[in-house]
């Protein structure tokens, strides 16, 4: 159960991080779309990426949890959870307005994800990561590094077209890193599964049709 709980952590993190980078750099870019006064919620889009960086970082605690029978223990985390999201919403919303609500969802899906995390361990005395999660995180902040280099040379705060060229050269670095540093043969060997499970179920779907 380790080795899929870590591979399966580990290509969930791989697709968010690309995704967490875009908030973070460009949130003012995603919020004009919608129209310039919503560019105001920058800082909650920021604190939000952070959130559900958490979330998906700290792994699949919740869904080991629910299938191993720990009904109680996911009653619990419930209600912890929920006594966490009224109590910051109460305090912080009236004071910040949506960094608030941001902040209070940080700080609840946050712990409780940790939480999770390491009730997971004193079960089963397993985590979501290992050492080959160093590979994400580097092509992360090689991805960083060229945003803030080629950003300096290609402004994008209100051209779209620029930090659509920004967005390329971090995706085109973040990928190149990951493909250079390769994947296991375990890694490969789920990948390989989970895609000819979704063509089979395409090929079903097509025939069915």
């Amino acid at each position: 159960m380790e080795k899929i709980y870590q591979m399966a952590n580990k290509w969930i993190v791989i697709v968010q991080l690309p995704i967490f980078l875009v908030m973070v750099f460009f949130p003012k870019t995603l919020l004009s779309i919608f129209g310039e006064e919503f560019t105001n919620g920058t800082q909650a889009l920021i604190i939000m990426a952070i959130a559900n960086l958490i979330k998906v970082g700290t792994g699949m605690g919740g869904i080991i949890i629910d299938m191993t029978g720990y009904t109680k223990l996911k009653l619990v985390n419930s209600i912890i959870r929920l006594v966490i999201f009224i109590t910051l919403d109460l305090l912080l919303i009236p004071k910040w307005g949506i960094v608030g609500a941001a902040v209070a969802i940080l700080v609840g899906e946050g712990g409780i994800n940790i939480l999770r995390l390491l009730q997971v361990y004193v079960i089963y005395k397993i985590l979501p990561f290992n050492k080959s999660f160093y590979k994400p995180i580097l092509a992360t902040v090689v991805g960083a590094i060229v945003v803030l280099v080629a950003g300096r040379f290609l402004p994008y705060e209100s051209n779209y077209i620029l930090a659509g060229l920004n967005m390329l050269l971090m995706m085109l670095s973040y990928a190149g890193i990951i493909l250079l540093l390769g994947f296991t043969k375990d890694e490969l060997s789920l990948y390989h599964a989970l895609t000819a499970n979704i063509k089979n179920k395409f090929n079903q779907s097509f025939r069915g049709r």
